[in-house]
């Protein structure tokens, strides 16, 4: 049941603003720059046209970082393939609770509660 809405005669009621229109008001305000529709576009075009420009050296050192940084990316993925091989071929007796190693026997205990208190058992 939708509630009742009441009107006082007289009065103008405000019209409603929608949540995008509240978070473009709050970020031009926070950011001080006007919204793109009221901008004109051909200076928007112009200002990208001669931000594109990059020159030459700066571009080499980029693609160099890049190449860097792909290189260092290739070597730590290497290392940690490298890694999880090792741990993978590490005997599963090594990570058993209880193992006796020289005898080459999992022994398998657990913790239970008996009359004398906690104490393991084997199962």
């Amino acid at each position: 049941m939708a509630g009742r809405q009441t009107k006082t005669p007289g009065v103008e009621t405000p019209k409603e603003t929608t949540t995008a229109a509240q978070a473009d008001a709050a970020l031009e305000e926070i950011l001080g720059t006007p919204d793109v529709k009221d901008a004109d576009p051909t200076q928007n075009e112009s200002e990208v046209a001669a931000d594109a420009l990059v020159p030459v050296e700066q571009f080499d050192a980029v693609a160099q970082q890049l190449a860097d940084a792909q290189a260092k990316l290739a070597a730590y993925e290497k290392q940690s393939k490298a890694v999880s091989k090792t741990a993978a071929a590490a005997p599963a007796a090594q990570n058993a609770v209880g193992t006796n190693a020289s005898a080459g026997s999992v022994r398998r205990t657990r913790e239970v509660l008996t009359e004398f208190g906690w104490s393991k058992e084997e199962y």
